[in-house]
């Protein structure tokens, strides 16, 4: 009788296991990082202007990705047109600690600005239409 209990406490513990092993498995089929992650969608828009309030074309927008060691490496470019606005938009992203580099051209004598987010901050940040909202006020040089 102890044998039989044995046999199926045994049998148990496989079928048990073979059913977490197909549950682990079928979880890794989703599209996502290896954290298990979902991605998203990445929409950023905004505008560009001098501190007097002119609108800033040609500024260069660069979304960068930190990676280890705290190392920001570009991902995605853009510039601003005549009106000083912008948009990058990317599906399928995954993102974590981000920086957005705003550089204005040598000519317009205005200075660089950058703006860090982590994923959190991101997503809590102004938003238009599901756009993350990240605008620029730019100084002069000295």
């Amino acid at each position: 009788m102890k044998k039989l209990q044995l046999n199926i406490s045994a049998m148990a513990t496989r079928l048990c296991a073979a059913g977490l092993a197909i549950l682990g498995f079928s979880a890794c089929e989703s599209q996502g990082d290896m954290y298990g992650t979902p991605p998203g969608s990445f929409r950023l828009k905004g505008a560009v202007e001098s501190k007097s309030g002119e609108p800033v074309n040609d500024a260069q927008i660069t979304v960068k990705l930190f990676y280890s060691n705290d190392v920001a490496i570009p991902k995605w470019n853009t510039a601003t047109g005549n009106d000083g606005k912008y948009s990058i938009e990317k599906e399928n992203y995954n993102y974590g600690k981000i920086r957005i580099v705003c550089t204005p051209s040598v000519e317009s004598g205005l200075r660089a600005d950058s703006i860090d987010y982590n994923s959190n901050q991101l997503d809590a940040a102004e938003k238009s239409d599901g756009w993350t909202i990240q605008n620029f006020i730019l100084d002069k040089k000295n």
